[in-house]
């Protein structure tokens, strides 16, 4: 039986170049998708591109403008009955991970994944937005982050909310931008240090990266002091 560690090797994947095709093709004729600062990604090497989230749209909307294959982290809920359906994500790198309860398995797949060398694709604010705006992040990213030293590329994606916001099944035809930023190391703290609070300063580092390739103010965390007009 086929484990959660059994991947085919990203170089050999086939299903994987051919639907980033075929999704390059859609987005640039139906949402006139445009790529900036695609050189900012490293051609080779342990890699983690962190994204805004407001569409089903932004995995392969991260990944039309890079030309190394990438790993996605889905929720494990897109996995179902359907066999084909199941075959088909996991021929896009897609790895099935449980938001409500994250399990340690999966964290260790992700550290295994970069520690060979591999790229990911995550998005720090955990879900879809409802309304377009960041959300507050959590700290799964920065953890990762912190513990392998890859390199954090910011992107921001422009237009998914418009094109397939959430609770919505049907897309609509817009202007889709991405936006990708150079990309920062992160270390990790020593021995008898707070790590929580380390991860948690990374986070907003991540997120406020994130907010400045798209011209947005940063998401504030519920019980920060509110900065008032002079």
């Amino acid at each position: 039986m086929k484990s959660k560690g059994d991947f085919v090797p990203a170089r050999t994947n086939w299903v994987y170049y051919l639907t980033r095709g075929i999704a390059r093709l859609i987005f640039r004729l139906f949402f006139r998708l445009r790529c900036y600062g695609c050189e900012n990604v490293p051609a080779e090497g342990a890699v983690i591109l962190a994204a805004n989230h407001t569409s089903f749209l932004d995995p392969p909307l991260t990944a039309v403008g890079v030309k190394r294959p990438l790993r996605y982290v889905a929720r494990k809920t897109l996995w179902g009955e359907n066999r084909i359906w199941n075959k088909f994500l996991d021929g896009c790198n897609a790895f099935p991970v449980d938001q409500e309860k994250p399990d340690v398995g999966s964290f260790k797949v992700m550290l295994r994944l970069l520690h060979a060398g591999e790229g990911l694709v995550l998005f720090p604010e955990g879900s879809r937005s409802w309304d377009g705006a960041l959300l507050e992040p959590k700290p799964g990213v920065a953890r990762l982050a912190c513990r392998t030293e890859a390199p954090v590329v910011p992107v921001f994606i422009e237009g998914a909310h418009k094109a397939l916001p959430r609770g919505k099944k049907f897309m609509r035809p817009c202007r889709i931008r991405v936006y990708y930023g150079q990309p920062t190391t992160y270390t990790d703290v020593g021995p008898g240090q707070d790590k929580n609070e380390h991860y948690r300063r990374v986070s907003d580092q991540i997120m406020q990266r994130i907010a400045e390739l798209g011209g947005l103010e940063p998401p504030r965390r519920i019980g920060d002091p509110v900065q008032e007009d002079a």
